[in-house]
């Protein structure tokens, strides 16, 4: 790529460039007429681009018209060179005819990583100029290569934007009768960053006995968040032998942007988490399939219910809901009386960076056998442990060696262990009788662990 003859106007700046190939490789130079330009002066600015490639940025003045500029190539084989000659207009006179001129100039341009920009260039010249673009005054634009194409009049089309693309851009436009550089636009390309986002979806999903549901989970965010679907896990170990730790399980894999769960033959309610992340976070939202019972089904077991109220002193509350078709009908919730209360005060003290222990009162029902304890994390980055559930707690003199602590016989204690530091945390209890079953939730209890 050797230099070319540039006719230009006093004052403006010009760009020329030199390329050699040889084996060895060649060490290269500019000459301005006989004087070889090692270093850049006032008015010559040397870069070198590439192992193989120099390029000369001159402003040029009256004094310069009828300059040559050589780019002179040499190894231990021998040497070449090829000169180019200089024109200079007056500043203060017409430009010849034909001569190039930029009617818009590259403005400055912000754009994000991955997407297109396009940099402004409209010139007009007879004959038609070769357009080129110059990058951060010295770096001639590959318009070889796939993500840069021209349009219109000498726009350049940038795609699939880099970080590194950012820079100052000109256009140069050249034929026979002169070179013209535009004024430089910037472009700053950014890596616009989102933390993940899950689109709207719905809290609650009606289905029937026996039937299916899709559930679609999609979320936003850049990076592309990864997405999938997770539950509370079965229990590992056996589940009369000490307290019984449930981690979440997924049930899908995690995919980007968006996860589907496909549930069949759904006999039971149950509450499955959407869970969506990227490198700023994690964010989760929870839906709860409930199994409603159906017009007819709804009509043919009432009489049993009423049934079963008298036999077995079941109480029954009346209260509207929703069932199938969006039809308000009186639904049937059934209360056993011997139901164990919940505890109360659950509270969290001590608390430590890694640990925690939770008290509360233990239930006033006589048939209460053990406590569950729930716990999740409220932060973004969840860690192993971000929800769990402990059951099989029981009251027991001192320390056992599951790590459930009494104090006196009217509270029940828990250590719970294995925490992430400054992290906050939201634990649940309830009472369990072998006899009547799980009691309602306590209040929950909210409490923030120590820093390391």
């Amino acid at each position: 790529q050797p230099p070319i003859d540039t006719k230009a106007i006093s004052g403006e700046s010009v760009l020329f460039f030199c390329r050699a190939e040889g084996n060895p490789t060649p060490r290269i130079l500019f000459r301005w007429n006989d004087q070889e330009l090692v270093h850049s002066r006032p008015g010559l600015q040397l870069k070198m681009i590439s192992p193989d490639s120099l390029s000369l940025r001159a402003k040029l003045e009256m004094e310069h018209n009828g300059d040559t500029v050589t780019c002179f190539a040499q190894n231990q084989v021998g040497s070449d060179g090829v000169s180019a000659q200089i024109t200079v207009y007056s500043a203060n006179e017409t430009p010849p005819r034909g001569f190039p001129k930029v009617h818009q100039d590259p403005s400055a341009t912000i754009s994000q990583v991955g997407s297109s920009a396009q940099l402004q260039c409209d010139v007009s010249a007879d004959p038609r100029p070769t357009v080129s673009w110059i990058k951060d005054q010295f770096y001639p634009v590959d318009l070889s290569a796939s993500r840069f194409r021209l349009v219109n009049s000498g726009s350049l089309v940038i795609d699939t934007l880099l970080e590194t693309d950012s820079g100052s851009y000109e256009c140069m436009a050249q034929n026979a009768v002169g070179t013209v550089l535009s004024n430089a636009g910037h472009l700053h390309v950014r890596r616009i960053q989102f933390p993940p986002n899950i689109n709207e979806i719905p809290e609650k999903v009606d289905v029937a006995p026996g039937q299916g549901t899709n559930l679609t989970c999609r979320a936003g965010g850049f990076p592309v968040p990864m997405v999938w679907w997770s539950t509370l896990g079965s229990p590992a170990g056996p589940s009369n032998v000490g307290p019984v730790i449930r981690a979440e399980r997924p049930l899908t894999e995690p995919q980007p942007h968006e996860a589907t769960l496909r549930l069949t033959d759904i006999t039971e309610s149950y509450d499955y988490n959407c869970i969506a992340k990227n490198d700023l976070g994690l964010v989760r939202r929870n839906v709860s399939v409930v199994v409603k019972v159906g017009l007819d089904e709804l009509s043919s077991k009432t009489q049993e219910l009423m049934y079963l109220g008298r036999s077995r002193s079941v109480t029954l509350l009346y209260e509207f809901c929703t069932v199938l078709r969006k039809t308000v009908l009186p639904c049937l919730i059934f209360t056993h009386p011997e139901l164990p209360a919940a505890p109360t005060g659950l509270d969290a003290r001590p608390i430590g960076a890694t640990y925690a222990v939770l008290l509360w009162h233990k239930s006033t029902s006589p048939s209460v056998d053990s406590y569950t304890l729930s716990v999740e994390a409220k932060d973004h980055d969840l860690g192993k442990l971000g929800r769990r559930q402990v059951a099989n707690i029981v009251q027991s003199a001192g320390l056992d060696h599951a790590g459930s602590l009494a104090t006196s016989s009217e509270y029940v204690s828990y250590n719970l262990s294995d925490l992430t530091p400054y992290t906050e945390y939201v634990a649940r209890v309830h009472s369990v009788s072998r006899s009547s079953g799980l009691s309602l939730p306590s209040k929950p209890v909210s409490f923030r662990t120590a820093e390391l």
